[in-house]
């Protein structure tokens, strides 16, 4: 019969690689979709940048105002 630290630490060893075993399929999945979420990010990205500067920057808003937005 195996002492209680022994059973703690195995435990506690079982879940640590379980945690990693995680880990390493998440770190798998974002790499094979990292071009994706690049490029979605990008695009988010600019859309959010050019609304802003249509409804913020004067220059831009004389522009919607001159073709009638």
């Amino acid at each position: 019969m195996s002492s209680p630290a022994t059973s703690v630490s195995q435990v506690m060893n079982d879940v640590v690689n379980a945690m990693l075993s995680i880990f390493d399929a998440l770190a798998q999945a974002i790499q094979q979709y990292a071009p994706l979420i690049v490029t979605v990010l990008i695009t988010v990205g600019l859309f959010a940048g050019l609304g802003y500067a249509f409804t913020r920057v004067p220059i831009f808003r004389r522009i919607l105002g001159w073709i009638g937005l």
